[in-house]
C-alpha cells in the first residue's frame, strides 16, 4: 500500500540529480533521479464519491483526447509525474522535500502528494477554482538545498466551466462565448477561436482545444495569463493578444508554441519582458509588441531567424543591442518610431536585404553614422522625421 505523505516530504531511497541539476554534495555526482515527461494542464474532476482527482486529456492509448473540453471519462487519464533511477540503494534514505513555491495561490497547498519508486501521484482535497491555476514545486534535499522545480496548471474541463456551480466566476463567463463559437461543430476538427471584443479577461476555459491553429483574443480585458494556459496548442499558427491588459508574461508562456507564425502584443501595459520569453518561437514571422510600455529592448528576437515583420515603436526603448538584426535576412518591415532612442549602433540594419519599410522617426537620435544613415535612405520606405541628427559620424 502506497504511504501518503502531506505535502511537503517526500523521502526516496536514492542518491539524487534531478533534469541534470546536481547538488554540491559529493555524494549526489554519479547518481540520480530523474523526473521523465509529464502533462503541464490537469483537470480537476470530481468522482462520484465526491472525492477530487487530476486527470489529463489523453484517452486509453496516450493519445491527446478532448477530454479538456467534454470532460469524457474515457478521454481522462490519471496524472502522475514518473520518474526514473539510475541508482537505488534501499539501506540509504534521504528526505527530499517536496514544497509549493512561497507567495503562491492557497490552491497550491491543499495537494497531497504520493510518492513510489515509479512515480509521484498528486490527491488535491477541498480545491475549488475560479481560475486556471499555475502551481510551482520545489524539490530540495534534506539540507534544503534545491535540486529541481516543476509546473503545473489545474484547471477545469470546458463542461465544467460551463456548468452552473461556477456561474459567479469570469471563466464562466468566456465558457459561453466558446460555447457559442463551437456551435455545433465537430469538436476534433475545430481550428479557429474568435473571443475578440467580448470584455472577457480570464482565459481558462480555452485549453482543452488542441487542433487550433488560430486564436484571436484581441480587444479584451486580459491583464493577466497563467503560465501553461497555451502549452497544449502545438499546433497552433496566429495568436492575438492585442488591445488587451496585460501588464507581464510569465517566463515559458510560449515555450510550446513552436508552430507559431504571427503573435501580437501591442497596445498592451507591458513593462518588462523576460529574457528567453521568444527564444522557442523558431518559426515566427511577425512580432508585434508596439505601443506598451518597454524600456528595455527584447534582445532575445535574434533567435528568431524567420522574422518578416517587427514593430516595436511606442515604447520607451533608449538603446538597441548590437547585434540584434544579424542574420534575420528575411525581414521587410522594422518599426522603432515614437521610443527614446539617442543613437543606432552603426552596421545595425547591414545584411538586411529583403528590408523594405524601415521606420526611425520621432525619437531622440542625435549621432548617425554616415553608413548607417545610407542603408536606412537605400530602403524602398523609410521614416526618419522628427530626430535630432546633430552629427553624423563617421569612421575617422
Amino acid at each position: 500500500m502506497k504511504n501518503i505523505i502531506p505535502v511537503g516530504i517526500l523521502c526516496f531511497a536514492a542518491f539524487i540529480s534531478l533534469n541534470g541539476l546536481t547538488s554540491n554534495a559529493d555524494e549526489y555526482n554519479s547518481h540520480s533521479v530523474i523526473l521523465g515527461d509529464y502533462e503541464s494542464i490537469v483537470y480537476l474532476i470530481e468522482n462520484s464519491d465526491n472525492s477530487l482527482q487530476f486527470k489529463v486529456a489523453r484517452n486509453i492509448n496516450g493519445d491527446p483526447s478532448d477530454g479538456g473540453i467534454t470532460g469524457d471519462s474515457d478521454q481522462l487519464q490519471t496524472f502522475s509525474i514518473p520518474i526514473k533511477y539510475n541508482f537505488f540503494d534501499d539501506n540509504i534514505i534521504y528526505n527530499i522535500k517536496i514544497i509549493p513555491e512561497s507567495g503562491q495561490s492557497e490552491v497550491c497547498n491543499k495537494i497531497e502528494i504520493i510518492p513510489s519508486k515509479n512515480k509521484i501521484d498528486f490527491k488535491p482535497f477541498d480545491i475549488a477554482l475560479t481560475s486556471a491555476t499555475n502551481c510551482k514545486f520545489i524539490l530540495n534535499d534534506y539540507n534544503n538545498i534545491y535540486i529541481s522545480s516543476f509546473n503545473i496548471l489545474i484547471n477545469y474541463t470546458l463542461k465544467s466551466w460551463l456548468n452552473v456551480s461556477n456561474n459567479n466566476t469570469q471563466a464562466h463567463r468566456t465558457a459561453l462565448f466558446i460555447a457559442s463559437e463551437l456551435g455545433s461543430k465537430n469538436v476534433s476538427e475545430f481550428r479557429a477561436l474568435n473571443l475578440a471584443e467580448k470584455n472577457i479577461d480570464d482565459i481558462s476555459p480555452i485549453t482543452g482545444f488542441y487542433n487550433l491553429k488560430i486564436i484571436n483574443l484581441s480587444e479584451n480585458n486580459i491583464k493577466k495569463i497563467p503560465l501553461g494556459i497555451f502549452d497544449n496548442f502545438k499546433n497552433l499558427n496566429w495568436l492575438w493578444l492585442h488591445f488587451n491588459k496585460i501588464k507581464k508574461l510569465p517566463l515559458g508562456i510560449f515555450d510550446q508554441l513552436n508552430n507559431l507564425d504571427f503573435l501580437t502584443l501591442n497596445d498592451n501595459k507591458i513593462k518588462k519582458l523576460p529574457h528567453g520569453l521568444f527564444q522557442k518561437l523558431e518559426n515566427l514571422e511577425l512580432l508585434e509588441l508596439s505601443n506598451n510600455q518597454l524600456k528595455k529592448f527584447p534582445s532575445d528576437i535574434m533567435s528568431l531567424k524567420k522574422l518578416i515583420s517587427f514593430g516595436i515603436s511606442s515604447n520607451k526603448i533608449r538603446k538597441i543591442p548590437k547585434n540584434v538584426f544579424v542574420d534575420m535576412s528575411r525581414l521587410t518591415y522594422i518599426a522603432l518610431d515614437n521610443n527614446r532612442l539617442k543613437s543606432l549602433p552603426k552596421n545595425i540594419f547591414n545584411d538586411l536585404y529583403s528590408l523594405k519599410i524601415l521606420d526611425i522617426s520621432n525619437n531622440k537620435i542625435m549621432n548617425l553614422h554616415n553608413e548607417t544613415l545610407f542603408n536606412i535612405i537605400s530602403k524602398e520606405d523609410y521614416n526618419i522625421k522628427n530626430n535630432p541628427f546633430v552629427t553624423y559620424l563617421t569612421d575617422d
